[in-house]
């Protein structure tokens, strides 16, 4: 099992704890004895550091970061209505029970219990469990899930409060077991808390564009601020129906940027282009399916890339294979040539194909339709320029750049991609408040190449699409 894809519990606790290391850091998190917090009462009067208000909005990282900090606190079993536990993490107090576990993990209003937990949430199948969905038995139990550990098999991994340990811990369950913690699997179901954060609303944090579905048209990859890897599917449709409904493709990718999607390999397949946080270049093939094992195998294809900005990867000098384009720490664009082999060895040295590129965001992509790559870059000041293919080579490869707007540096993102049929790449950017727009190409190389524009999409606040 990859790492980098599934995410491991070590990693969900340093989660936690560094989410209150910043809360200490930032003066809204005081210091309690570590199990000092058992208090007289079970009506919670505070959400903690983790959470907005007490009953609102919390994404599935907080509510599994809530559920961590009682296992991190060995929170003992206590069923009575006159006891609960707080903490400035997770506030309270709530009820240090099976149900009053799950209620301080969705930030509830009250402890509930196995019987009422179901008037906060909704019934969905079992398929459909994601981290921080519930499982209750509600004439006993009540348990929070965490992660599917293989799905197919129906095994997953789990947080609960129990009188049989004596306090909050995790566990792995199989739904094709007969008992589930010691009551019968069946009598199970599973609930999604009504005011979890929707689908989409996590601030995404890194992602590209590219064909991953294999329809010949580009997706969008992203991770959120939680480390989970995201497809967004080309559709076909226009306006906020251009990319399809979500679809998680990994767990455990802080730290990790997305370079580009491609095949590097001519598997048939565009897989993922990654630099890790060790500064490790990786390559993650595509298994096929739209799921967590989609990407499932990684393949290390360099190292040392940390200061590095991956433009992309493209065929530059029509070899038929994909090389690098980057830029080095001191501002060099560099390209790095495909050389058939696999691994380590799959690109060469570098040569200089520019200079003075510190400042700039760039892609590279076809945008004037000649079938060649060209650069398209925003400056410091917020210029956007095409920089041709001339054909030629080095500090040639590139001719005079083209001014194609102003005003782009109040953009958060910008990628470049061949969305509409029979023109050069079009651009998918996100401006200040966070909308994502599809700026079509017009033909041309002026500033009017890029004057059509529709939203297709928003709440995508801190995405850096390539």
């Amino acid at each position: 099992m990859s790492a980098s894809i599934t995410r491991s519990k070590k990693s969900v606790f340093a989660t936690a704890i560094a989410t209150a290391v910043a809360a200490l850091a930032a003066g809204t998190l005081s210091v309690l004895p570590a199990h000092a917090a058992t208090v007289g009462s079970e009506t919670p009067t505070s959400i903690g550091a983790i959470g907005s208000s007490l009953g609102g909005s919390l994404t599935r990282a907080q509510i599994l970061q809530r559920g961590v900090d009682w296992v991190n606190a060995a929170v003992p079993y206590n069923d009575s209505t006159a006891q609960g536990w707080s903490d400035s993490t997770v506030g309270g107090p709530y009820r240090e029970d099976c149900s009053g576990f799950v209620s301080m993990a969705w930030g509830l209003t009250a402890s509930l219990t196995s019987q009422t937990l179901p008037s906060v949430a909704t019934v969905i199948p079992t398929s459909q469990l994601q981290p921080g969905d519930a499982l209750d038995y509600t004439a006993e139990h009540a348990i929070l899930f965490d992660q599917w550990v293989n799905q197919s098999a129906g095994t997953f991994d789990y947080y609960y409060e129990s009188s049989g340990t004596g306090k909050t811990i995790e566990a792995e369950g199989n739904f094709n077991d007969a008992t589930l913690d010691s009551w019968p699997t069946s009598d199970y179901e599973a609930l999604r808390y009504n005011h979890v954060a929707a689908a989409g609303t996590a601030m995404p944090a890194g992602g590209t564009l590219g064909d991953v579905t294999g329809d010949g048209e580009p997706d969008i990859m992203a991770i959120d601020s939680t480390g989970n890897l995201w497809m967004y599917p080309y559709v076909g449709g226009s306006g906020t129906s251009t990319f399809g409904a979500q679809v998680q493709m990994g767990t455990g990718w802080t730290g990790f940027t997305i370079d580009a999607v491609a095949d590097l390999y001519h598997s048939g397949r565009s897989g993922l282009l990654v630099t890790a946080p060790n500064g490790n270049l990786m390559y993650y093939a595509n298994g096929g399916g739209d799921n967590l094992s989609t990407f499932a195998v990684s393949t290390q294809v360099g190292s040392g890339w940390s200061g590095y900005r991956i433009l992309g990867l493209t065929d530059l000098y029509g070899t038929g294979s994909d090389g690098i384009v980057a830029v080095d720490p001191s501002g060099n664009l560099l390209y790095y040539p495909n050389t058939g082999g696999t691994g380590t060895s799959t690109f060469g040295s570098p040569t200089t194909i520019g200079t003075g590129w510190s400042g700039y965001t760039a892609d590279v992509a076809d945008i004037n339709g000649d079938g060649k790559p060209d650069l398209l870059a925003v400056d410091s000041s917020g210029n956007l320029w095409m920089y041709p293919n001339t054909g030629g080579s080095g500090t040639s490869t590139f001719g005079a750049r083209v001014q194609m707007g102003t005003g782009w540096n109040t953009w958060q993102a910008v990628d470049a991609a061949a969305i509409t049929p029979g023109q050069g790449a079009d651009i998918i950017a996100i401006d200040a408040s966070g909308n994502l727009l599809h700026y079509t190409n017009a033909g041309g190389s002026n500033t009017s190449t890029y004057a059509n524009v529709t939203q297709i999409g928003d709440a995508w606040t801190g995405i850096a699409i390539n």
